[in-house]
């Protein structure tokens, strides 16, 4: 989704050099994406942020009220913190800058129909700093969630290693290597933690924990 037609145009070529991927539709706005959301279903969505009429960040919640289940990726030459930051609280499950590398791209696209999350390397650093599960709750300026676990229930220290490797952007595979457990135990750990934040992806999972101040 992309006000620039040669813009979409190119991304399209770049799609169709991966067989895991079908390019369903090519549009210009938001608007444009609600009426074929009307008829048809999508796994992922490449939205930009600048779309006329509407920014990216504000017609990610009309894109998921169209469809709870859609995975949308913000494409975008915008690396300001607090747009990306924005972007995470309301449902991007991945944020690509338009410099970066076109693996990156179609890395971010297959791992979002897996339900994870990717992000531009800039970002990453941006979203590990905010995390800092480790430290104290949140300062000001901070970004803060309503969240909260039942009482008397504690992310136990297995679980913010999880989250720690979680905030760097790694896969469950890339994630159990480096603890030493199964992919299936970081799932199913990833899961319970979901639920009970009601977090809707991987990295609000993330933000969640870290302005809770668990741990």
């Amino acid at each position: 989704m992309d006000d620039h037609p040669i813009f979409r145009q190119g991304i399209r070529h770049l799609l169709e050099t991966e067989p895991s991927i079908e390019a369903l539709a090519e549009v210009g706005s938001v608007d444009e994406a609600l009426v074929w959301l009307q008829t048809h279903r999508a796994d992922v969505v490449l939205l930009d942020h600048n779309l006329p009429g509407c920014t990216g960040v504000a017609g990610l919640g009309a894109l998921l009220q169209a469809q709870a289940d859609l995975q949308i990726i913000v494409l975008t030459v915008c690396d300001d913190d607090e747009i990306f930051l924005d972007a995470v609280r309301s449902g991007a499950c991945g944020y690509v800058l338009k410099d970066g590398p076109p693996d990156r791209l179609l890395e971010a696209i297959v791992a979002a129909a897996r339900g994870e999350c990717r992000v531009s390397d800039p970002m990453v650093r941006t979203l590990f700093q905010r995390i800092n599960i480790d430290t104290a709750p949140p300062t000001d300026g901070a970004i803060r969630y309503t969240r909260e676990l039942p009482q008397g229930e504690r992310v136990t220290a297995r679980e913010q290693e999880i989250l720690e490797h979680l905030a760097q952007g790694l896969s469950n595979k890339e994630i159990a290597r480096d603890l030493g457990i199964s992919p299936n135990t970081v799932r199913n750990q990833l899961q319970r933690l979901q639920e009970r934040l009601q977090a809707r992806n991987r990295v609000q999972l993330a933000l969640y924990a870290r302005d809770l101040g668990l741990g």
